[in-house]
């Protein structure tokens, strides 16, 4: 066998048994009581507790207006959600100092403000079995809508809904419980304002616990999904025992 064909041969082996991202190889830590993802808001001060955090083996901890509370995911939905996150949000490509960088590029291009005061601070770690992040970020969502060509302030808000999703869907008690206030919600909404909206639980951003017993829900329903710039339905219900739910709807840019 010729020198070439030897070294052509040894580059189809190595390429045969690369892992494949995605396909076979996990982005989750082996040891399971590692932490993969956390989402804080810090403003001021750093809170007791994250406001989302989930570890390797699937454990979740919460923060809900009763104080921290705990669920349990699938792995293999915990491994989809670091790859959303990662990937599909893109967080993979942001760098907090270079995305400060391309803020203050903006801010002198535009003449726009970037500073907002009082507005807090979103801060995600995320570590995968290769690599440990943290990136941050002030006043998120409405640097998304003042500076929309920044895709990596794009991608911090995308994660940041996400994250916020995965809060407000284990504090009503899971997925099911979500696709009926959901459910209730579209229709609320058609019967209110004649809309058809595609409300899911996918959309379910906030939950809260009134104390006169009511729960008031809210779903940001994007008009884009792909484009976090575009204009976000608003539609918050409150369900009263007793009574029928009050549906309130709002159109336009939503921010933190």
């Amino acid at each position: 066998m010729s020198r070439h064909v030897q070294n052509f041969a040894l580059i189809a082996i190595a390429c045969l048994s690369s892992p494949v991202w995605g396909a076979e190889m996990s982005l989750l830590p082996e040891k399971g009581s590692t932490p993969v993802i956390e989402m804080w808001y810090l403003n001021g001060y750093t809170p007791s507790y994250p406001e989302v955090i989930i570890l390797a083996d699937g454990r979740m901890q919460i923060m809900s207006p009763e104080g921290p509370q705990r669920s349990q995911l699938p792995v293999a939905q915990v491994e989809t959600l670091v790859k959303q996150l990662w990937k599909v949000d893109g967080l993979c490509h942001v760098q907090t100092d270079s995305m400060n960088k391309e803020i203050q590029q903006a801010t002198v291009q535009s003449g726009l403000k970037s500073h907002i005061e009082g507005a807090g601070e979103t801060v995600f770690r995320i570590q995968t079995a290769t690599e440990t992040r943290e990136l941050r970020c002030r006043a998120v969502g409405v640097l998304a809508v003042r500076f929309p060509e920044i895709k990596s302030v794009l991608s911090m808000a995308a994660a940041q809904r996400r994250l916020e999703n995965v809060r407000a869907v284990a504090t009503v008690g899971g997925s099911a419980q979500a696709d009926e206030i959901a459910s209730l919600a579209a229709q609320a909404v058609q019967t209110e304002y004649g809309l058809n909206v595609p409300v899911s639980s996918e959309h379910l951003s906030m939950v809260r616990a009134l104390p006169d017993g009511s729960r008031f829900c809210q779903f940001l329903v994007a008009s884009d999904d792909h484009d976090q710039s575009k204009p976000v339905h608003m539609i918050s219900i409150t369900e009263t025992p007793g009574h029928h739910p009050e549906v309130s709807m709002m159109g336009g840019p939503v921010t933190r």
